[in-house]
Protein backbone atom coordinates (compact mmCIF):
# COMPACT_ATOMS: atom_id res chain seq x y z
CA UNK A 1 0.00 0.00 0.00
CA UNK A 2 1.50 3.31 -0.59
CA UNK A 3 1.85 6.08 1.71
CA UNK A 4 1.72 9.93 0.18
CA UNK A 5 4.72 11.51 1.16
CA UNK A 6 4.76 14.76 3.70
CA UNK A 7 3.18 17.91 2.85
CA UNK A 8 5.12 20.94 4.00
CA UNK A 9 4.68 24.41 4.04
CA UNK A 10 7.40 27.35 5.46
CA UNK A 11 6.95 29.45 8.48
CA UNK A 12 9.56 31.81 9.48
CA UNK A 13 12.44 30.59 11.10
CA UNK A 14 11.10 26.60 10.75
CA UNK A 15 9.58 24.43 8.00
CA UNK A 16 6.43 22.54 9.37
CA UNK A 17 6.07 19.07 7.76
CA UNK A 18 2.10 17.75 8.21
CA UNK A 19 1.63 13.88 7.81
CA UNK A 20 -1.50 12.75 7.10
CA UNK A 21 -2.69 12.59 11.00
CA UNK A 22 -4.20 15.86 9.72
CA UNK A 23 -7.48 16.71 12.09
CA UNK A 24 -7.81 17.74 15.30
CA UNK A 25 -6.36 14.85 18.39
CA UNK A 26 -8.78 12.44 19.19
CA UNK A 27 -10.71 12.79 16.20
CA UNK A 28 -11.04 10.30 13.33
CA UNK A 29 -11.36 10.04 9.40
CA UNK A 30 -12.62 7.40 7.12
CA UNK A 31 -10.42 5.94 5.25
CA UNK A 32 -12.58 3.33 2.84
CA UNK A 33 -15.50 2.30 4.38
CA UNK A 34 -14.74 2.33 7.92
CA UNK A 35 -13.64 5.62 10.76
CA UNK A 36 -9.89 4.96 12.12
CA UNK A 37 -8.67 6.68 15.04
CA UNK A 38 -5.98 8.93 14.41
CA UNK A 39 -2.73 8.93 16.59
CA UNK A 40 -2.08 12.18 18.05
CA UNK A 41 0.78 13.87 16.21
CA UNK A 42 -0.58 15.69 13.48
CA UNK A 43 2.35 18.08 13.67
CA UNK A 44 5.79 18.29 13.55
CA UNK A 45 8.76 20.21 13.12
CA UNK A 46 11.54 19.31 9.86
CA UNK A 47 14.07 16.79 11.18
CA UNK A 48 11.82 15.77 14.13
CA UNK A 49 10.84 12.00 13.89
CA UNK A 50 7.39 11.70 12.47
CA UNK A 51 3.94 9.80 13.28
CA UNK A 52 1.83 7.88 10.62
CA UNK A 53 -1.57 6.31 10.70
CA UNK A 54 -1.80 2.79 10.52
CA UNK A 55 -3.22 2.82 6.81
CA UNK A 56 -3.77 5.05 4.55
CA UNK A 57 -6.13 5.04 1.50
CA UNK A 58 -4.82 3.43 -2.04
CA UNK A 59 -4.97 6.80 -4.11
CA UNK A 60 -1.90 8.61 -5.73
CA UNK A 61 -0.57 10.73 -3.91
CA UNK A 62 -2.21 14.22 -5.74
CA UNK A 63 -5.49 12.51 -5.42
CA UNK A 64 -5.03 11.94 -1.62
CA UNK A 65 -3.34 15.81 -0.68
CA UNK A 66 -6.39 16.93 -2.95
CA UNK A 67 -8.91 15.93 -0.93
CA UNK A 68 -7.15 17.03 2.58
CA UNK A 69 -6.28 19.93 1.37
CA UNK A 70 -8.89 22.17 3.89
CA UNK A 71 -7.57 19.91 6.49
CA UNK A 72 -3.62 20.11 5.82
CA UNK A 73 -5.22 24.17 5.19
CA UNK A 74 -6.34 24.47 9.02
CA UNK A 75 -3.70 22.94 10.81
CA UNK A 76 -1.33 24.98 8.93
CA UNK A 77 -3.57 28.04 10.26
CA UNK A 78 -3.97 26.80 14.05
CA UNK A 79 -0.02 26.24 13.55
CA UNK A 80 0.83 29.42 12.59
CA UNK A 81 -1.96 31.15 15.45
CA UNK A 82 0.21 28.95 18.42
CA UNK A 83 3.00 30.68 17.23
CA UNK A 84 1.38 34.14 17.95
CA UNK A 85 3.20 35.72 20.49
CA UNK A 86 -0.24 38.38 20.58
CA UNK A 87 -2.27 35.01 20.91
CA UNK A 88 -0.08 33.59 23.67
CA UNK A 89 -0.41 37.14 25.59
CA UNK A 90 -4.08 37.31 25.34
CA UNK A 91 -4.29 33.84 26.37
CA UNK A 92 -2.12 34.31 28.98
CA UNK A 93 -4.05 37.76 30.73
CA UNK A 94 -7.63 35.98 30.48
CA UNK A 95 -5.70 32.44 31.97
CA UNK A 96 -7.08 32.56 35.52
CA UNK A 97 -10.56 33.79 35.62
CA UNK A 98 -12.73 34.78 38.77
CA UNK A 99 -16.52 34.22 38.27
CA UNK A 100 -17.01 35.11 42.30
CA UNK A 101 -15.76 38.50 41.47
CA UNK A 102 -18.14 41.34 43.05
CA UNK A 103 -17.03 43.40 39.91
CA UNK A 104 -19.68 41.50 38.14
CA UNK A 105 -22.41 42.91 40.11
CA UNK A 106 -22.89 45.49 37.85
CA UNK A 107 -21.98 46.60 34.04
CA UNK A 108 -18.22 46.78 33.64
CA UNK A 109 -17.55 50.82 32.67
CA UNK A 110 -14.90 49.98 29.94
CA UNK A 111 -14.80 53.68 29.36
CA UNK A 112 -16.68 54.98 32.01
CA UNK A 113 -19.85 56.80 31.18
CA UNK A 114 -19.59 55.60 27.25
CA UNK A 115 -19.23 51.92 26.90
CA UNK A 116 -20.14 49.34 29.33
CA UNK A 117 -19.56 45.21 29.01
CA UNK A 118 -22.46 42.78 30.79
CA UNK A 119 -24.84 40.13 30.70
CA UNK A 120 -28.32 39.31 30.46
CA UNK A 121 -29.18 40.20 33.77
CA UNK A 122 -27.48 43.39 33.73
CA UNK A 123 -29.41 44.50 30.47
CA UNK A 124 -32.82 43.41 31.82
CA UNK A 125 -32.32 45.47 34.97
CA UNK A 126 -33.43 48.92 33.89
CA UNK A 127 -32.96 50.60 36.97
CA UNK A 128 -29.40 49.80 37.41
CA UNK A 129 -29.16 50.79 34.04
CA UNK A 130 -30.35 54.59 34.40
CA UNK A 131 -28.59 54.80 38.13
CA UNK A 132 -25.49 54.50 35.66
CA UNK A 133 -26.69 56.79 32.89
CA UNK A 134 -26.69 54.05 30.26
CA UNK A 135 -29.30 54.54 27.49
CA UNK A 136 -28.12 52.87 24.83
CA UNK A 137 -28.17 48.81 24.74
CA UNK A 138 -26.43 46.43 22.16
CA UNK A 139 -27.26 42.64 22.07
CA UNK A 140 -24.79 40.45 20.76
CA UNK A 141 -27.43 37.51 21.81
CA UNK A 142 -30.88 38.51 20.47
CA UNK A 143 -31.53 34.63 20.10
CA UNK A 144 -30.75 33.85 23.63
CA UNK A 145 -31.64 37.26 25.98
CA UNK A 146 -35.71 37.87 24.60
CA UNK A 147 -35.45 41.44 24.60
CA UNK A 148 -35.90 43.80 22.09
CA UNK A 149 -36.66 47.57 21.53
CA UNK A 150 -40.21 47.93 23.08
CA UNK A 151 -38.43 46.55 26.31
CA UNK A 152 -36.93 49.53 26.87
CA UNK A 153 -38.80 53.06 26.98
CA UNK A 154 -38.09 55.90 24.01
CA UNK A 155 -35.36 57.23 25.82
CA UNK A 156 -33.07 54.31 25.01
CA UNK A 157 -31.51 53.54 21.87
CA UNK A 158 -31.11 49.58 20.98
CA UNK A 159 -29.59 47.16 18.41
CA UNK A 160 -29.61 43.34 18.14
CA UNK A 161 -27.89 40.69 16.05
CA UNK A 162 -27.86 36.95 16.93
CA UNK A 163 -24.52 35.97 17.43
CA UNK A 164 -23.66 32.01 18.43
CA UNK A 165 -21.12 31.28 20.92
CA UNK A 166 -19.63 28.62 19.09
CA UNK A 167 -15.55 27.78 17.95
CA UNK A 168 -16.58 28.13 14.73
CA UNK A 169 -18.69 31.14 14.80
CA UNK A 170 -17.44 34.19 12.81
CA UNK A 171 -17.92 36.35 15.53
CA UNK A 172 -15.88 39.07 13.68
CA UNK A 173 -18.85 39.42 10.94
CA UNK A 174 -20.42 41.45 13.48
CA UNK A 175 -17.90 44.28 13.80
CA UNK A 176 -19.14 46.78 11.29
CA UNK A 177 -22.87 46.70 12.17
CA UNK A 178 -21.49 47.25 16.25
CA UNK A 179 -19.34 49.81 15.26
CA UNK A 180 -21.80 51.79 13.31
CA UNK A 181 -24.23 51.56 16.09
CA UNK A 182 -21.91 52.33 18.88
CA UNK A 183 -20.94 54.93 16.59
CA UNK A 184 -23.83 56.57 16.44
CA UNK A 185 -24.59 56.71 20.03
CA UNK A 186 -21.51 58.55 21.01
CA UNK A 187 -22.22 60.81 18.25
CA UNK A 188 -25.22 61.38 20.27
CA UNK A 189 -23.83 61.60 23.24
CA UNK A 190 -25.55 58.13 24.20
CA UNK A 191 -23.65 55.36 26.76
CA UNK A 192 -24.12 52.25 25.79
CA UNK A 193 -24.37 48.49 27.72
CA UNK A 194 -22.89 45.66 24.93
CA UNK A 195 -24.57 42.56 25.92
CA UNK A 196 -24.78 38.68 25.33
CA UNK A 197 -25.88 36.04 27.63
CA UNK A 198 -23.18 35.45 30.31
CA UNK A 199 -21.13 38.51 29.37
CA UNK A 200 -18.21 36.38 28.63
CA UNK A 201 -17.59 35.46 25.03
CA UNK A 202 -19.64 37.28 22.49
CA UNK A 203 -20.58 40.33 23.64
CA UNK A 204 -16.72 40.62 25.53
CA UNK A 205 -15.31 40.27 22.02
CA UNK A 206 -17.11 43.51 20.48
CA UNK A 207 -16.53 45.43 23.55
CA UNK A 208 -12.66 44.82 23.47
CA UNK A 209 -12.97 45.66 19.72
CA UNK A 210 -14.85 48.79 20.20
CA UNK A 211 -12.86 49.41 23.19
CA UNK A 212 -9.17 49.53 20.94
CA UNK A 213 -12.06 51.46 17.87
CA UNK A 214 -12.63 54.53 20.35
CA UNK A 215 -9.50 55.15 22.04
CA UNK A 216 -6.77 53.84 20.07
CA UNK A 217 -5.45 51.58 22.32
CA UNK A 218 -3.81 48.05 21.00
CA UNK A 219 -5.06 44.96 21.36
CA UNK A 220 -3.47 43.49 24.52
CA UNK A 221 -3.65 46.78 26.15
CA UNK A 222 -7.32 46.24 26.03
CA UNK A 223 -7.39 42.83 26.84
CA UNK A 224 -5.84 43.26 29.85
CA UNK A 225 -8.31 46.39 30.35
CA UNK A 226 -11.46 45.04 30.46
CA UNK A 227 -10.46 41.58 31.98
CA UNK A 228 -9.17 43.41 34.79
CA UNK A 229 -12.89 45.02 34.96
CA UNK A 230 -14.56 41.80 34.04
CA UNK A 231 -12.51 39.28 35.19
CA UNK A 232 -14.66 35.88 33.02
CA UNK A 233 -14.16 37.18 29.50
CA UNK A 234 -13.04 35.29 26.22
CA UNK A 235 -13.16 31.66 27.37
CA UNK A 236 -13.48 30.91 23.36
CA UNK A 237 -10.00 30.50 21.93
CA UNK A 238 -11.88 30.54 18.42
CA UNK A 239 -12.61 34.70 19.25
CA UNK A 240 -9.19 35.24 20.48
CA UNK A 241 -8.05 33.98 17.26
CA UNK A 242 -10.22 36.02 15.24
CA UNK A 243 -9.32 39.02 17.48
CA UNK A 244 -5.89 39.06 16.82
CA UNK A 245 -7.02 38.43 13.10
CA UNK A 246 -8.98 41.65 13.05
CA UNK A 247 -6.41 43.29 15.39
CA UNK A 248 -3.19 42.61 13.00
CA UNK A 249 -5.24 43.74 9.82
CA UNK A 250 -6.49 47.44 11.22
CA UNK A 251 -2.84 48.16 12.90
CA UNK A 252 -3.87 47.47 16.29
CA UNK A 253 -1.31 45.24 17.55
Amino acid sequence: MSIPSLASFNTPGSTVAVNSTTPAVGTCITLGSSPRPLRPAPIVLANHPIDTIDEVPEAPEAEFWAAHEHLLERVRKEFLRSQNPVTSAVKEIVRIRSFGDPLLAKPAPLIPGKLYLGDASHAMDIGTLRELGINAVLNCASGAVLTDAEYYDENFAYHEFAAEDKGDYEMASHIAEAHGFVTRCMEEGRSVLVHCAAGINRSAFIAIYLYMALTGKPLVDAVRHCFALRPIILCNESFIDQLVEVAEKEGRI
